[in-house]
């Protein structure tokens, strides 16, 4: 009896087998390589369990509608482990989904013929029931054009296991015999199909028994290999969740890949209009492209890093991008191909700007602070071996402002001085030394120096601080120069020399600029 024989029952087990990997896949999160990978166990499961019904049943009729239902898992499986085989090796999805409807469109034009073959009988010369291992199965003789139609999904499944094999030529090692058992999966019901014609012995639904084969080898890669792991779930996700702009193009500049992340990049620093279409790979040459440097590493293969700037949406704003390129030696096609990593560092930027201007700019001022002062004067007698005159202002009896004026009016007073300083000597070196102390360097001689020094002194007499309520407070200051010269330029003999000529400024009565004696004779 049909109904205690165990082989029929073999294909029922394995075929809820392979339904039972749909729970995990149903769930979160969604994308083409999972649904690919279901619609595939589905499509599995459906035919070993029309096959395990085909053997259970005694009647004709019965027997070739399970027969006639085969055909649908038959036909489409081929097409969707093609879609399966791109999605896992990386080509693009939505290209991916075209070809699924342009391959799918045949075979159900086939499978429908096939449910009225009956009416046209196009496709079967015979049909007739044949016993096997006890078992009682449809046997079908087909015609030229049946034969032919056949070789269509094994045509599709070839073209796929030789995607699988290329992927698996340029896997890691890591992931090696992963991929040898998903390709094994693909490869069995595939040879099964080629072989039936022209094996001696006769397998109760044999096309079945290659498929129970693929669901074993899939459960397998599940939860020994953990299959949906590494890939489908997580490919895509890392990929478009990624900050970094993702580009892949060839060697003849063509776009290959491209992230959201790149597309949002692209599509903010692209010049188009509103009548033009925007073009990602027209957008990334546009922007390369003045780069000579970047693009040569590129048409090169070489590795490179650069950044790139570019204007914001309101004026003034600044953009910058980091911009990184790796050769990649074979891309799926076997052609060599150029990664480009766009990254948004303007952040980065603003932070390193601050962390500069907090180590050399006068916190209170806004004018440079000491350390700064001193060493863009070292860089001028290193680069240039500029002359000229240092002077070393001190603002005299500061200590009273702050005493009658309070500590806010002082700071007020000094921001003040030091935005006349900066006015005056507009083409020479300013910066706050401490407290009330400044530093002045000019490209003149001490002459000169001591000559503008007091029309400076003049001019803030004309020009005192007025408080918010209306008090005029006086800056006088003591002022001292030492002219730099070739062998008096190190800052230590510079400033020296200014500050004795400061100190003898105030002993001889303050407010006044006294040069100091061996430069200015």
């Amino acid at each position: 009896m049909q109904w205690i024989h165990p082989y029929p029952f073999y294909l029922l087990l394995t075929g809820v087998l392979v339904m039972s990997l749909l729970i995990p896949l149903l769930r979160p999160p969604r994308t083409y390589g999972r649904n690919y990978l279901a619609i595939i166990l589905c499509l599995g499961g459906l035919l070993l369990s029309l096959s395990a019904l085909e053997l259970f049943v005694s009647d004709g009729w019965l027997m070739l509608l399970f027969r006639n239902l085969q055909q649908i898992p038959l036909f489409f499986t081929p097409i969707i482990l093609f879609a399966l085989a791109r999605e896992y090796t990386g080509y693009d999805s939505e290209k991916t989904k075209r070809w699924l409807m342009y391959l799918a469109l045949p075979s159900l034009y086939f499978t429908g013929l096939i449910f009225f073959e009956g009416w046209h009988g196009f496709f079967r010369e015979s049909v007739h029931i044949e016993h096997v291992w006890g078992l009682t199965q449809i046997q079908v003789t087909q015609t030229m054009q049946g034969f032919m139609l056949s070789t269509y999904p094994i045509v599709i499944g070839v073209i796929s296991g030789f995607i699988m094999l290329q992927h698996l030529l340029v896997s890691s090692k890591s992931h090696r015999k992963q991929h040898v058992l998903f390709l094994l999966a693909y490869v069995i019901p595939l040879v099964n199909i080629i072989l039936v014609p022209v094996l001696p012995a006769n397998i109760p639904g044999q096309m079945a028994f290659g498929f129970s084969l693929m669901g074993i080898v899939l459960y397998i890669l599940y939860y020994r290999y953990q299959l949906l792991s590494i890939w489908p779930v997580a490919k895509d996700r890392i990929f478009d969740a990624m900050k970094e702009g993702v580009l892949v193009i060839d060697r003849e500049w063509r776009l290959i890949e491209i992230n959201s992340a790149a597309q949002e990049i692209l599509s903010s620093v692209a010049n188009t209009s509103e009548d033009e279409e925007f073009s990602a790979e027209r957008a990334a040459y546009n922007w390369i492209r003045p780069d000579e440097a970047f693009l040569n590493a590129v048409q090169k293969k070489k590795t490179f890093e650069t950044e790139w700037t570019v204007n914001g949406e309101h004026e003034g704003d600044k953009i910058y991008f980091e911009a990184r390129t790796f050769p990649i030696a074979r891309s799926r096609s076997g052609d060599e191909a150029t990664l480009i990593i766009l990254n948004d560092i303007t952040d980065k930027k603003h932070h390193e700007a601050d962390l500069i201007k907090q180590a050399t700019i006068d916190y209170l001022t806004g004018i440079p602070n000491r350390r700064s002062f001193i060493e863009q004067y070292q860089k001028l007698m290193a680069a240039k071996g500029e002359t000229g005159s240092l002077m070393l202002i001190d603002l005299d009896h500061f200590k009273k402002v702050n005493d009658a004026f309070g500590h806010q009016t002082g700071d007020e007073v000094l921001c003040y001085f030091a935005m006349l300083l900066q006015e005056y000597f507009v083409h020479g070196l300013v910066g706050r030394i401490g407290g009330e102390e400044f530093g002045v360097f000019i490209h003149e001689n001490c002459h000169e120096a001591v000559r503008q020094a007091e029309h400076f002194q003049q001019h803030l007499r004309v020009k005192p601080f007025h408080t918010h309520d209306n008090n005029v407070i006086a800056v006088p200051m003591s002022i001292g120069v030492a002219e730099v010269m070739q062998e008096t330029r190190a800052i230590e003999t510079a400033y020296r020399r200014a500050d004795e000529a400061m100190y003898e400024a105030k002993r001889g009565g303050r407010n006044q600029t006294v040069c100091y004696k061996e430069t200015c004779g």
